[in-house]
C-alpha cells in the first residue's frame, strides 16, 4: 500500500512540476506550412500552385510537413485561375498522397458585418468549403484570421480594434464555427491573432471566446499568435520576447488548448528574401532558446518577399526556409 501511494504521489508532483515550469526534453512541434500571397489579397503565385505538379521541387518538404495551410480565398480569386481539376486531382492528391492535413485560413468571420463585402465574403467561404466536400476534399482544419484584432482598416490607430465590438467579433467567429460544426463535426477550429503583438488585452477575449464556443457545442482547438520578429525587436507597442512566452503559457496552460507561433519577420519580408531567411532563423533559435515549445510551428509570409516557392533546394526560397526552420524546431 505504502509503495502505491508513493507512486501516485510522485505521479501528481511530476506532473505540477512539468505544468508550472519543469522542464524535460522539449516536444516537437508540428510543422505546419501557409505559401506568401507576396501582399496580394487572394493571390497565390505561379510557382505556389505549379508545385503541385512537380512535388519533386518540394518533396523533402512534403515529408516533413504535417498540414498544409491554404487561404480559402486563393481557390476562387479570378486572378489565380484555379480549376476544379486541379483542385481535386493536382492540389488534394498531393496532401493525401504525403499524408500531410488541409487547413483553411479563413477571413469570413473577420469584420463580417461591417459593410456588404465583408458580408459577401462570408456567404463565399461557406459555399466554397461546401464545394470543397462535394469535391471529395477533407478539410482538417478551420482558422479564422485575426477575427479578434483586426482594425476596421489597414493604417488605422489600433483603438479601431475596439470600433468593432469585441463581443461582436465573437458572434461573427461563433456563427462560422457553428454552421459549419453542423455540416462537418470532424473539422477542428482555431484562432490566428495578434492583439498581444499589437499590445492590446488578449486573456480576457481568448477565454470569453474559448467559452461561449463551447456553450454552443464547438471547441476551440488552438491560437496561433501572430508576432513577427522585428516587431518584437522593435518593442513595438511594449512586446518583449517574455510577454511572447507569456502568451504561450496562458494558452497552453490555463486555457488548456493547443498553442501555435507563427515564424515569419515583417522587415526582412519587406526588404529582401535573404534579410527574411536570416531574421526567421534568428526567430527560430531565439524562441527554442529562451524556452519556448509550441504545438504547432507555422511559416509564413504576407510581405513581397519570399518571392519564389520553389525549389526548397534554391535559397532562399519559402520551401528551402521552411527546411531550415523545421531542421531548428524539430
Amino acid at each position: 500500500m505504502k509503495i502505491k501511494k508513493l507512486k501516485f504521489l510522485y505521479i501528481g508532483i511530476l506532473a505540477t512540476w512539468l505544468l508550472f515550469g519543469g522542464t524535460l526534453t522539449a516536444k516537437s512541434c508540428e510543422m505546419w506550412y501557409q505559401d506568401n500571397h507576396l501582399g496580394k489579397m487572394g493571390y497565390l503565385a505561379p510557382d505556389a500552385i505549379y508545385k503541385f505538379s512537380d512535388t519533386a521541387s518540394w518533396r523533402r518538404s512534403l515529408q516533413n510537413m504535417n498540414v498544409y495551410m491554404l487561404r480559402l480565398n486563393s481557390l476562387y480569386s479570378k486572378q489565380n485561375h484555379i480549376s476544379d481539376y486541379f483542385i481535386k486531382y493536382k492540389f488534394y492528391r498531393t496532401l493525401k498522397s504525403h499524408n500531410v492535413k488541409l487547413a483553411l485560413n479563413v477571413r469570413g468571420a473577420t469584420l463580417t458585418n461591417l459593410n456588404s463585402k465583408t458580408k459577401q465574403g462570408y456567404i463565399k467561404e461557406l459555399n466554397m468549403i461546401d464545394k470543397l466536400y462535394r469535391m471529395g476534399v477533407k478539410v482538417d482544419y478551420i482558422y479564422f484570421q485575426s477575427a479578434l484584432s483586426r482594425q476596421k482598416s489597414f493604417g488605422t490607430e489600433l483603438k479601431d480594434v475596439y470600433d468593432y465590438p469585441m463581443q461582436q467579433r465573437i458572434d461573427d467567429i461563433v456563427r462560422y464555427a457553428k454552421t459549419i460544426h453542423a455540416k462537418y463535426p470532424k473539422i477542428k477550429f482555431g484562432l490566428i491573432d495578434a492583439l498581444p503583438i499589437k499590445g492590446l488585452p488578449y486573456k480576457k477575449p481568448y477565454r470569453d471566446l474559448m467559452k461561449i464556443m463551447e456553450k454552443n457545442g464547438v471547441k476551440l482547438h488552438s491560437i496561433l499568435l501572430d508576432a513577427p520578429y522585428s516587431l518584437i525587436m522593435r518593442h513595438w507597442k511594449g512586446s518583449t520576447w517574455e510577454k511572447i512566452l507569456n502568451v504561450e503559457k496562458y494558452v497552453k496552460y490555463n486555457m488548456g488548448i493547443q498553442y501555435g507561433k507563427i515564424f515569419t519577420d515583417n522587415e526582412g519580408g519587406k526588404r529582401s528574401d535573404k534579410l527574411f531567411y536570416l531574421n526567421l532563423v534568428k526567430m527560430a533559435r531565439r524562441y527554442k532558446t529562451l524556452g519556448g515549445n509550441p504545438d504547432i510551428c507555422i511559416l509564413m509570409s504576407w510581405y513581397p518577399h519570399p518571392r519564389y516557392t520553389i525549389p526548397e533546394t534554391t535559397p532562399y526560397t519559402m520551401t528551402y526556409d521552411f527546411l531550415k526552420l523545421t531542421e531548428i524546431l524539430k
